[in-house]
């Protein structure tokens, strides 16, 4: 699934720019899409919520337009802030609906896709997200939406729970 950097900031990114990447996503090979599906990173946490990005660009919208599935990616690094969000689900899953679903844009999200990439984890942390993430996709779902997850492939193997993971099928795991 490509990802679209669709903020200034870190990307140095602006709407012309990523303007350019959206219209590629419509690009077909033999009369069939190339993409399906993109993410597109305007979103980060912050005290157990979702955040809209300083520099984030207005982008669901013209991704749908090209009939991809759209991916509302929420991007973070920083493992206290995770647990923050673990320790409040409840708090995060309402961040959700009144931040991205109910935010400019939002009848366009089909989903959620976390690219969490933690400085720190233990296995034990890793169960914690497993549950966060079971939580989320349940909440998700009753919304019509659905919950994907960025792995970090064998380099994570050590961050993530990924025999958890696998348990929770409608969770859907990309590798990068």
């Amino acid at each position: 699934m490509p990802w679209i950097c669709a903020n200034g900031d870190p990307c140095g990114n602006d709407k012309s720019s990523v303007g350019a990447q959206i219209t590629q996503l419509g690009t077909k090979s033999n009369g069939t899409r190339v993409f399906t599906d993109a993410a597109y990173e305007n979103y980060d946490i912050s005290g157990g919520k979702v955040v809209l990005q300083k520099t984030a660009i207005e982008v669901v919208t013209d991704i749908s337009n090209e009939g991809v599935v759209t991916w509302a990616m929420i991007f973070n690094t920083d493992i206290t802030e995770m647990r923050k969000c673990w320790a409040n689900t409840a708090g995060f899953i309402s961040s959700i609906s009144s931040v991205i679903i109910d935010g400019s844009g939002g009848k366009h999200v089909n989903g959620i896709n976390f690219d969490w990439e933690p400085n720190s984890m233990t296995m034990q942390g890793g169960k914690g997200y497993t549950t966060f993430l079971d939580k989320v996709a349940t909440h998700m779902h009753t919304l019509g939406r659905k919950v994907s997850i960025c792995g970090q492939g064998p380099s994570g193997a050590a961050l993530w729970d990924y025999r958890s993971l696998s348990t929770h099928t409608h969770t859907h795991t990309h590798t990068h």
